[in-house]
């Protein structure tokens, strides 16, 4: 099997080199090159100031069938209220409820913690626990065992 030799640079090769290596160009048709020439899009002729506010304005008096938020007498939809959670007269309507169903309300119930899986860091140790490496996503999984062969 012969060597390759090195590949030259641009500033090392020869004319008759430079040539050879060009890239070819593409031939175009003189009849095609004068189609394009003479048919090449017009630049639109812009309408009159006075033209286009009253073309504006009849869009924009076509535009309004409906009376817009704010724009309306009577308002059909209500005002959106947003109640608080810390609501007294809530919290005791939910309490309520729940008694009449036979259970006992706890908001911890309601807005459940998740458990923390990472242990305080220390170096050379695990960055967690020894149980929960199974339940860690791909990448955090990854980033542990990266972790435990660079303290080797």
């Amino acid at each position: 099997m012969r060597a390759q030799t090195p590949e030259l640079l641009p500033h090392q090769q020869t004319d008759e080199q430079k040539a050879f290596l060009a890239p070819k160009k593409m031939f175009i048709p003189p009849h095609t090159v004068k189609h394009f020439a003479e048919t090449r899009a017009k630049k639109a002729k812009l309408a009159a100031d006075y033209d286009r506010s009253l073309g504006q304005s009849s869009r924009a008096r076509k535009e309004r069938k409906i009376a817009q938020l704010g724009q309306q007498d009577n308002q059909s939809v209500p005002h959106f209220v947003v109640h608080s959670y810390d609501d007294p007269e809530t919290a005791s309507m939910i309490k309520r409820e729940a008694r009449g169903h036979g259970a006992d309300v706890k908001y911890q119930d309601y807005f459940p913690t998740a458990e923390v899986i990472a242990n305080k860091y220390r170096y050379g140790y695990d960055l967690v626990k020894p149980g929960q490496l199974a339940r860690l996503w791909t990448q955090m999984r990854r980033l542990h065992e990266w972790y435990l062969r660079s303290k080797e």
